[in-house]
């Protein structure tokens, strides 16, 4: 999808589909070798979005940042700012680190 594709599709969904919504946040997770889920939130939250129609761009972002589910995984958030017609993504690595703590010595002598 190419920058000029989804700026036109944020114009549809800012002025036609959702003319009263300010911001629309994707929050995702996944691990393991895949992609887990997503929460979407919406400002305000009086109002009502169809998580379908954010979906290709939300895909699209997701392969721009090269995020990677393998191992432990990723999590962010792609927030689709309707009101200034911007999409952008925070993407994370989650890393978890092990510590190597003395649990018992036990010497026989």
């Amino acid at each position: 999808m190419t920058d000029e594709k989804i700026k036109a599709t944020m114009g549809v969904l800012a002025l036609k589909n959702y003319p009263n919504v300010e911001k629309v946040t994707f929050t995702y997770y996944g691990s393991g070798d895949s992609f887990d889920s997503y929460d979407v939130s919406v400002d305000p939250p009086t109002e009502k979005v169809d998580s379908n129609d954010f979906e290709d761009i939300f895909w699209e972002m997701l392969d721009r940042a090269n995020t990677d589910f393998n191992n432990d995984g990723s999590e962010g958030t792609v927030v689709f700012d309707l009101k200034n017609r911007k999409v952008e993504i925070e993407d994370y690595y989650n890393v978890v680190e092990t510590t190597t703590e003395l649990n018992t010595n036990i010497i026989i002598e």
